[in-house]
This record gives C-alpha cells, sequence and structure tokens, in this order.
C-alpha cells in the first residue's frame, strides 16, 4: 500500500504536467508546453528511478519480479542481469521472473555489433517485403513507431524530408506501426 501510494501521486504529477503541456499545445504556447512536458519528463525519471530502487531493497517480495517486467525497458541490459542475478531464488517460479528472463535473451540477441533478426511484414499495398532485400542495397533506418505516439508522430515528417534528400544515395526506411 505503500508503494501504491507513493505511485500515485509521481502519476498525479505526471498526469498534472502533461495536462498542462496539452492545453499550453493547444493555444499554440509552445515554450510552456516544452516546460510542462519536461517537468511531466522529470517525475517520469524519479518514478522510473523509485521503483528501481524499490526492486533493489526488496528482492524477496512477490510484487519485485512483476515490478521488473512492467519496468524493465527503464533498465540496460547489465543492469537487468544484476537485478536478476540478485533476485530471492524463491522468485524463480514466479511467471514474470521467467518473462524478464526472457527479455534478457532478446536483449543479448539484438546488442549491438549482433547480425540483425531478418523478419518480414506487408507493405501498404499488401505485398510481404522481407528485411534481407533491402540490406547489403542500402543503408536501412528501422523505424518502430505507433499512431497514439505523439513524438513519433511528430517524427515522421522530419524522416520523410531525410528519406527525400538521400533515398538516391542508398538511404531506406522501413517504418514498422
Amino acid at each position: 500500500e505503500k508503494f501504491l501510494d507513493i505511485m500515485d501521486k509521481y502519476n498525479a504529477r505526471r498526469s498534472e504536467n502533461g495536462s498542462l503541456a496539452a492545453k499550453a499545445e493547444e493555444i499554440g504556447d509552445e515554450a510552456k508546453a516544452a516546460y510542462y512536458d519536461s517537468l511531466a519528463m522529470d517525475v517520469t525519471m524519479q518514478r522510473a528511478r523509485f521503483i528501481k530502487d524499490y526492486v533493489a531493497q526488496n528482492k524477496t517480495s512477490p510484487i519485485t519480479p512483476f515490478l521488473l517486467y512492467y519496468n524493465r525497458f527503464n533498465y540496460d541490459m547489465k543492469e537487468l542481469n544484476e537485478v536478476v542475478a540478485n533476485l530471492d531464488t524463491t522468485l524463480n517460479a514466479s511467471p514474470y521472473t521467467g518473462l524478464v528472463k526472457d527479455h534478457l535473451k532478446s536483449l543479448k540477441r539484438s546488442e549491438v555489433g549482433k547480425l540483425y533478426i531478418s523478419f518480414m511484414m506487408q507493405d501498404t499495398t499488401g505485398i510481404y517485403l522481407p528485411l534481407v532485400d533491402l540490406i547489403g542495397k542500402n543503408y536501412v533506418l528501422l523505424d518502430f513507431w505507433a499512431s497514439w505516439c505523439a513524438p513519433c508522430r511528430k517524427e515522421n515528417p522530419e524522416l520523410g524530408k531525410i528519406y527525400h534528400e538521400y533515398k538516391d544515395k542508398g538511404f531506406d526506411i522501413m517504418g514498422i506501426s
């Protein structure tokens, strides 16, 4: 309950600053929007730090694997490995511990310098496009984005400009939503 009370406070501050940023953006006050957005990001980082500290201090708590799994993206591979290695062995039976270990395997497979894992997906016309068809011919930027992600949507036009500037020099973008 103490953990949840503290999380509620972080979430309320994050939400309040996010709302103020959205209101400022609606009226075209970009400076104020950026200010409140930065406050919201600060709260998000404080919340992430609080969760990391909680996990580190509660290595035997059955809630720890759950928190670790849902906050796994706030850890780099080395940190996550260390935290998992230091969990109480009684937590190995938790399905969340298994999910975190699976996530670690994915991180290891996709480390910088590792060979990419090929995949294929349909383009906007329904034709399957394997990533391997682009490799070796072009420089390929894989852009993972989501329609609900405001920063992603904001970046899309910029990527379009970059693509048009460099496409004749062997640059390609594979956008994955």
